[in-house]
């Protein structure tokens, strides 16, 4: 039974047992009455249906409310399994985007080591060059780090 519908039975059968008590109470008062007895037996089954319906409307309500709750909490957790994807989705780019620029870091330190190297001696054996660029590397990549990098006093001044 829908929602709607319990109401409406519960408001006609409270409005019935109010005319009927009405009806029995004129009758009372103005002796009208053959059957006092059967008239308040009325009003009393009447007001137990009436109770009963309303019984029942706020049973449908309550499962509705239910049901809705429960949509809204699966809802709710499909969002926050979408928003865990995403923020899964983000790290992984975040981490590839360290990778990669690691790997730039690196070959930028080993251009670098072998330009400095070509620059300083240019008629030294790859093997020996080799062996510089090698010395230099762990030092360069030292100073390549976001942590590493210290301005001085005097550094800031200047860019500023």
């Amino acid at each position: 039974m829908n929602q709607s519908r319990s109401i409406r039975i519960s408001i006609i059968l409270t409005s019935l047992t109010i005319i009927v008590t009405i009806f029995t109470g004129i009758s009372s008062m103005l002796s009208l009455n053959p059957f006092p007895l059967v008239s308040y037996y009325i009003i009393i089954a009447l007001t137990i249906a009436s109770l009963i319906a309303a019984l029942i409307s706020l049973s449908s309500i309550r499962r509705e409310k239910r049901e809705v709750f429960e949509e809204e909490l699966v809802l709710g957790e499909a969002q926050e399994a979408d928003i865990e994807k995403r923020l899964e989705l983000e790290k992984q780019e975040l981490d590839r985007q360290r990778l990669d620029l690691e790997k730039d870091r690196v070959n930028y330190v080993l251009e670098r080591a072998n330009k400095m190297v070509d620059t300083l001696h240019p008629d030294i054996d790859q093997r020996q060059k080799e062996a510089i660029v090698n010395a230099l590397i762990p030092n360069l990549l030292q100073l390549t780090e976001a942590n590493a990098v210290e301005l001085t006093p005097q550094q800031e001044q200047n860019e500023v």
